[in-house]
């Protein structure tokens, strides 16, 4: 076909393996509409996409009826560069009343720059107890849309606000999940949050 190895060959949208290796830390993005990158042929792979969770566990009590003075501000510190293509967040909250909980993440410094902030959900689902969710762009339902009682977001969920303000931006930042109570009497606290990025290599 007059190729010979080294050529880089266009393959569109159609599947085949490179000779790409995920950068320490991450895994090979299988939910990428571009081309999977494993280890075999020799193709461009500009546009390889890869995949990096971390998660913070530390367990950390939101202050009740203090928002926005005080809340939770859990932090995550990527080092791995990269330029950022998805976002998702794992979050774990036990707390009554989950209408009380502001729940934001943030590229960067929080409250610095509102343009690095995204609302994940505020003053959702009222009555209803505690938070175990994957906020993602991907899910079918909002947020708040449907309510169980107990946990009372649950499963994946799009956030209110979408992340794909994070797209484009830097990977090697400090990640922020910002969590406040708004009402009196409820309280609990951040049991852990997970920060998965899909990323490019520079």
């Amino acid at each position: 076909d007059g190729t010979e190895e080294g050529d880089i060959i266009d393959f569109g949208t159609a599947s085949c393996q490179t000779e790409a290796t995920a950068p320490a830390g991450s895994s090979i993005s299988t939910n990428s509409d571009n081309l999977f990158c494993t280890a075999g042929c020799l193709i461009n792979t500009d546009s390889c996409e890869y995949e990096l969770t971390q998660c913070n566990n530390t367990v950390a009590s939101i202050p009740d009826w203090d928002w926005p003075t005080t809340y939770v501000d859990s932090t995550i510190t990527v080092t791995q560069t990269g330029t950022v293509t998805d976002v998702d967040a794992d979050l774990v909250v036990t707390h009554t009343y989950v209408g009380d909980l502001e729940m934001f993440m943030d590229w960067g410094t929080y409250l610095a720059d509102q343009s690095n902030t995204v609302n994940l959900g505020s003053d959702l689902c009222s009555v209803s107890d505690n938070v175990n969710a994957t906020f993602t762009d991907e899910a079918s339902i909002t947020a708040g849309v449907s309510c169980g009682s107990n946990p009372g977001i649950s499963g994946d969920v799009r956030p209110v606000e979408s992340l794909t303000k994070f797209d484009g931006r830097a990977t090697n930042v400090v990640w922020h999940m910002v969590v406040g109570d708004d009402g009196i009497g409820d309280q609990g606290q951040v049991e852990s949050w997970c920060l998965t990025l899909t990323y490019t290599t520079p």
